[in-house]
């Protein structure tokens, strides 16, 4: 979820793998560099996937998107599916300004009953360590949340 233009896809295409992004020239990019089985988010994709990886996507999404995604990717999973999910956790949360660009963090009392709500249940998750801030972006980038669904 977050392919873009397929740069991690490209190493992975001897398996039964997708990949899924809303930026059409991201994956317009990919499909001329021969990237196979990309989506737009917009595309009906009717399979469901035991296993759903997402990398630097949720540091640039609004609340609103942030919800959006991952009911996309609730939805996608399989009951007893494995969601990978890199959402960077820190003690203190940094505010987005809503540009698509820009970076933000996330709390675990914010975010865990968000993922709740939608119906995961949390495996395990990583904080990173000190309080976010601009010059420590992509030093921590191994903030991964595991997750599950409901059954």
């Amino acid at each position: 979820y977050g392919c873009g233009n397929g740069r991690i896809l490209k190493h992975l295409q001897h398996y039964n793998i997708h990949g899924v992004d809303l930026v059409q020239d991201f994956l317009d990019d990919g499909i001329k560099n021969g990237i196979k089985n990309l989506y737009n988010i917009k595309d009906e994709l009717s399979k469901s996937f035991d296993i759903i990886y997402c990398y630097t996507v949720f540091i640039h999404l609004s609340n609103e998107d942030t919800i959006k995604a991952l009911k996309y990717i609730h939805d996608k999973l399989k009951i007893n599916g494995k969601a990978y999910l890199q959402i960077p956790l820190y003690e203190k949360q940094t505010n987005h300004d809503g540009n698509f660009i820009c970076v933000r963090s996330w709390e675990t009392k914010n975010i865990f009953p968000i993922l709740k709500n939608i119906g995961f249940n949390i495996l395990d998750f990583k904080v990173s360590p000190n309080k976010f801030n601009y010059s420590n972006i992509g030093k921590h980038h191994d903030d991964f949340i595991v997750l599950t669904k409901h059954s």
